[in-house]
């Protein structure tokens, strides 16, 4: 479980665990609140990036109190799930658009936050000790 506040203020709660899903349910939900609309995205397994098991994005707008399910746009599908977003990354870089994948600055902020959390975990547990 990791909660926190992100740069903008907007709070977060992330909780993430693995093992055996509970029967009937998603193995990924991602839930994003929001003041005017809700967002949930659901995948049948755990890995939502490596997947093509069924997925959906559905928006709840809360002025009009209706749902909107957004289809997934789907690329590369001869290729086996996981071998799809290294193929869209490949063709991104060949038009030059590198633009909208995560790089090496990416990685190193990446890599800063974990390290942050951790710092921040070590720091909470002082004097806690458990059984």
């Amino acid at each position: 479980m990791l909660q926190g506040t992100l740069t903008s203020g907007a709070p977060l709660s992330l909780v993430f665990r693995r093992g055996p899903l509970f029967k009937g349910t998603p193995g990924f939900t991602w839930i994003i609140h929001g003041e005017k609309s809700e967002i949930k995205v659901t995948v049948a397994s755990a890995a939502l990036q490596a997947s093509d098991d069924d997925r959906s994005i559905a928006v709840h707008n809360f002025a009009t109190d209706e749902v909107e399910v957004i289809e997934w746009e789907r690329q590369f599908t001869h290729l086996p799930p996981p071998a799809r977003n290294v193929a869209a990354m490949y063709e991104a870089f060949a038009d030059g658009e590198m633009g909208k994948y995560p790089d090496f600055e990416h990685a190193v902020l990446r890599h800063r936050q974990i390290d942050e959390v951790f710092k921040s975990s070590e720091e909470d547990r002082k004097g806690v000790y458990l059984s």
